[in-house]
């Protein structure tokens, strides 16, 4: 494996997982908004309120 042998990544790995975890933390974001947007616009139209 040539990886373990590049010093350049080696030592740049947190570096590297840190902008994986913003990434990761902004797709998932992302996919939480899409789905909330979805729910509201095509699932809460109908709905009868029960409050007095």
């Amino acid at each position: 494996m040539s990886i373990g042998l590049n010093q350049l990544i080696v030592n740049n790995l947190g570096y590297f997982c840190g902008q994986a975890a913003v990434i990761s933390s902004l797709s998932i974001l992302g996919s939480l908004l899409a789905s909330l947007l979805v729910y509201q616009l095509f699932f809460k139209k109908g709905e009868i309120s029960h409050e007095k």
